[in-house]
């Protein structure tokens, strides 16, 4: 069990049930043709996972003293787990994320595939090392990576240039979800801040948390939160207006949550409320990714 927290098995899942989904709801369903196979799109799934388990392994690698103050219930390296077998693990994600990409470039001649883990390999490093101290650059990095999960595979789709003009209408929808779990995460990242701003502040980081002060802090992430909320009336009122199912389940599980996370956001002070906050935005946030197979449906059969 200390191996797959140390993993974060729980985030994995998210990531493999959002790609599987986008691939359903946005190209499977519509009866556009697949330019990967089954196998080819697994291994693709497992290449983000493996990489992305990787880059939490490093993470808490370079984390070791900050969780000491932070984390200190809940720290695995370190404590349970050895830093050079958290290091290992890295080392081993990592390299066979890179290997499977390196194979799906062989098998699909697309040289794409061969860049984009290397490239997030490094990113992921420089960002436990350095970028995560950094001024709003650490949690613009884990959002945008976070948003490129949702993305990628309309995008090699699009590359491939198998998806003609009338898969556009899908891209709107694909950009929208992009758009909202970027700003999904960065929400989340800076209430993640919030809650380790005394570790993070007796480390020397130089977080938004710790640069603006809490209270400027929550401002700033109560300005990002009524962003979300905007983007999920105007495409949901907008594109889905003819639906009752559809507005029903915009209002009860995006509109509603997301309203009281704001609430609740306003007067958050202490570690607990904010760790609360944390678990709640993570929870909007896969409510969303589980409407797209939903409006899918929903699109199939009328709006009904």
């Amino acid at each position: 069990m200390k191996y797959l927290n140390l993993i974060r098995y729980k985030n994995l899942l998210i990531i493999a049930i959002t790609q599987y989904l986008v691939k359903y709801s946005l190209i499977d369903s519509y009866g556009y043709i697949s330019v990967l196979s089954d196998f080819e799109f697994a291994l693709g799934v497992l290449s983000t996972l493996l990489m992305a388990a990787g880059g939490y392994a490093i993470n808490d690698y370079f984390d070791v003293n900050v969780d000491r103050i932070n984390k200190s219930k809940t720290q695995v390296v370190g404590e349970s787990i050895k830093r050079s077998t958290a290091l290992a693990v890295h080392l081993l994600g990592t390299g066979l994320s890179i290997a499977i990409g390196w194979y799906l470039v062989y098998v699909t001649g697309w040289w794409i595939l061969g860049i984009i883990n290397p490239l997030f390999a490094v990113l992921l490093w420089f960002y436990s090392t350095h970028f995560k101290k950094m001024f709003v650059v650490g949690n613009l990095l884990i959002a945008g990576t976070t948003a490129f999960t949702a993305i990628v595979v309309v995008v090699l789709f699009c590359l491939a240039g198998s998806i003609k003009s009338p898969f556009q209408e899908n891209l709107l929808v694909a950009y929208v979800y992009t758009g909202f779990a970027f700003l999904a995460s960065w929400i989340r990242e800076i209430i993640k801040d919030l809650e380790d701003h005394v570790g993070d502040s007796a480390m020397g980081y130089d977080t938004l948390a710790i640069n603006f002060g809490m209270e400027k802090a929550v401002k700033f992430t109560f300005v990002l939160s009524f962003l979300m909320l905007a983007l999920i009336l105007f495409f949901g009122f907008i594109e889905f207006n003819g639906s009752v199912l559809a507005l029903g389940y915009i209002l009860i599980l995006l509109v509603l949550p997301q309203t009281y996370f704001m609430m609740k956001l306003r007067k958050a002070k202490s570690i607990a409320q904010f760790k609360f906050l944390s678990r709640l935005s993570k929870a909007i946030m896969i409510a969303g990714v589980l409407s797209l197979p939903v409006f899918t449906w929903l699109s199939q059969n009328a709006w009904v």
